[in-house]
């Protein structure tokens, strides 16, 4: 509910994007009508890095810890998650790199590209930002007796009950992508980009 902290979270998207399209220039020279689509999927994706890591850093300060040692478990505790979805996005992206099609191969990389210096960014530029005395005005307000005990996000305890039934959750994420990988092979597929313009277009 602090603009200082959306102001925050979304400095490191204007950094990403940099890197995205100086990436993009390298490799290809220029965005395309597809590879356009590139800019909004980054920023999209890349904001939800410094939301995790900012609600996890107000979450620890409101429990009373200090500001150093609020930045650290944030980043020990949000980091892994947040790394490793980074990781698996900025992969089913890079997949693309192998397909025919010329728009979504260039789509693939430089998306996959922009996602992995998001998050790079994000877990460099965040936390060094919140340690700065010059953002002191950033930092959440402890709870009155430091426990935290009382807050929404202790009453629902949802990673404690994941992690209580691990195996159940890791079985049925197998058999569900097993489920959709059997739908995905009765997908009909077209390369040709007139396809997907109407009819009534001059173009078409």
């Amino acid at each position: 509910r602090s603009w200082r902290m959306m102001l925050l979270g979304s400095i490191p998207l204007a950094f990403s994007l940099i890197w995205f399209l100086a990436f993009t220039w390298l490799t290809f020279g220029s965005l395309n009508l597809i590879t356009a689509i590139g800019i909004p999927t980054v920023l999209g994706l890349s904001i939800d890095f410094s939301v995790h890591l900012l609600a996890r850093y107000d979450e620890h300060r409101f429990e009373g810890l200090e500001n150093r040692e609020a930045i650290r478990a944030a980043v020990m505790g949000a980091g892994p998650g947040i790394l490793t979805g980074a990781l698996t996005t900025a992969g089913a992206f890079l997949a693309l790199g192998i397909t025919e099609f010329k728009g979504f191969r260039e789509l693939g990389v430089i998306t996959g590209f922009g996602l992995l210096a998001g998050v790079v960014i994000t877990l460099l530029l965040v936390p060094a930002a919140l340690s700065s005395d010059k953002l002191a005005f950033l930092h959440a307000k402890p709870s009155p007796g430091g426990t935290g005990q009382d807050t929404p996000i202790r009453r629902l305890q949802i990673p404690e009950r994941v992690a209580r039934h691990a195996g159940g959750v890791v079985t049925s994420g197998v058999l569900l992508a097993l489920v959709t990988l059997w739908f995905a092979g009765h997908i009909p597929w077209s390369y040709n980009y007139v396809d997907l313009l109407p009819d009534s277009v001059e173009s078409t």
